[in-house]
C-alpha cells in the first residue's frame, strides 16, 4: 500500500512539474519572437550590438554599442561593456543586468500600451539613465536588425516609454539596403512615441574607425 501511495505521489509531483515548467527559466531554449531566448539570441550572436537611431533623446553622444558579454550558468543574468563616444572622449560602462519577461499590460505611456516581451533589466547607471530596461519589441532575422523600447519603471511599478531605438548587428549596419528595409520597423513601433525635433542618429559611416 505504501509503494502504491508513493508511486501516487511522484506521479502527481511530476504532473505538477510539467505544469509548472513554462513558468521557470523563461524557456531559455526557446528562441521564438517574444522569448527570453531570443533575446539571448540577439546579445550573444554578435561582436556589438549598435544602437543606430532614437527617439526622444538628442546629445553629443554617438556610435553606441553593447559588446558581446556572459550569461551567468543559470542564464538569467549578463554581464556585458556599452562603448560610445561623447564630447568628453570615448565612454566605457561595464554593466550587469537580469533577463526578465515584461508582462502584458504592464507597460504605460499617457494610456496603458499592449506591449510585453523579454527584456534587459540594467542595473546602475548606462548611456539611457539609471536602471533602465530595454525591452525587445521586434527583431526581424533576415536583416538583423530590430527595435527595443528604453523603460523605466515608476513607483507604482508601471513602465512608460522613454526612447524606442533601432539597432543592428555588427554585420548589417553598413549594408544600407537592409538599413533601409529595417526603417519600416522603426516607424512602426517608434512613430508612437517620437516627438518632434527629438530623434538622434547615432551611427555614423566613421563609427566602426573611431570605436
Amino acid at each position: 500500500m505504501y509503494i502504491l501511495a508513493l508511486a501516487s505521489l511522484i506521479q502527481m509531483l511530476l504532473c505538477v512539474f510539467a505544469i509548472m515548467a513554462p513558468y521557470g527559466r523563461y524557456h531559455l531554449k526557446t528562441t521564438g519572437p517574444g522569448t527570453v531566448g531570443e533575446l539571448i539570441d540577439v546579445l550573444q550572436n554578435t561582436p556589438k550590438l549598435w544602437q543606430y537611431k532614437r527617439t526622444n533623446t538628442t546629445n553629443d553622444h554617438e556610435c553606441l554599442y553593447w559588446q558581446n558579454g556572459s550569461l551567468t550558468p543559470r542564464g538569467d543574468n549578463y554581464s556585458f561593456t556599452e562603448v560610445y563616444r561623447s564630447s568628453k572622449g570615448l565612454q566605457v560602462n561595464r554593466l550587469k543586468g537580469s533577463l526578465i519577461m515584461v508582462p502584458k499590460d504592464d507597460h504605460i505611456h499617457a494610456v496603458l500600451s499592449r506591449d510585453e516581451g523579454a527584456a534587459l533589466q540594467i542595473n546602475g547607471t548606462s548611456e539611457g539613465g539609471v536602471d533602465m530596461e530595454f525591452l525587445l519589441v521586434h527583431w526581424e532575422r533576415p536583416y538583423n536588425c530590430g527595435v527595443f523600447y528604453t523603460e523605466k519603471r515608476k513607483t507604482d511599478g508601471y513602465r512608460y516609454v522613454q526612447t524606442c531605438g533601432l539597432y543592428f548587428w555588427d554585420r548589417t549596419v553598413n549594408n544600407t539596403g537592409f538599413v533601409a528595409k529595417c526603417q519600416y520597423y522603426y516607424e512602426m513601433y517608434c512613430n508612437a512615441y517620437r516627438q518632434e525635433g527629438h530623434e538622434q542618429t547615432l551611427y555614423k559611416e566613421n563609427c566602426q574607425a573611431l570605436v
